[in-house]
């Protein structure tokens, strides 16, 4: 049995893999993966790093209630979730008074003086 707070991952696409991985691999974000759900009710059972697809929308009421107070966190994995989608699950998640988390990923630009501060960089002559 998986201790600690854990989070469910809404989304079972690449996304949802990257969240399932970090929260496995990042034992300072302090949540254990409980499991996925996925619009797709054909995804059930399948696993995505290794956690379990436990349901779709439709059951997220459900299993919001059957695992407080140790379900704390919900991740949305889904990137572009419409607005008016996300507003009705957030009302769904106040109601059992869980945290709401957006995975975002992003690359950042170094600026040259950056990278000349930088002790292990290294560098190669232009050619």
């Amino acid at each position: 049995r998986i201790a600690g707070p854990l989070a469910l991952i809404y989304g079972a696409g690449r996304r949802g893999a990257l969240a399932v991985r970090e929260l496995s691999d990042n034992p300072s974000l302090g949540l254990s993966p409980l499991g996925v759900i996925d619009d797709d009710p054909a995804r059930a059972q399948d696993r995505v790093e290794g956690v379990r697809v436990i349901g779709t929308l439709d059951s997220l009421d459900v299993l919001l209630a059957t695992h407080t107070p140790h379900l704390t966190t919900v991740i949305v994995s889904i990137n572009g979730l419409a607005p008016a989608k996300f507003n009705v699950l957030c009302g769904i998640w106040d109601q059992h008074r869980v945290e709401v988390r957006q995975l975002r990923f992003g690359l950042e630009d170094v600026a040259i003086s950056q990278r000349e501060r930088s002790p292990g960089v290294i560098r190669f002559p232009r050619a």
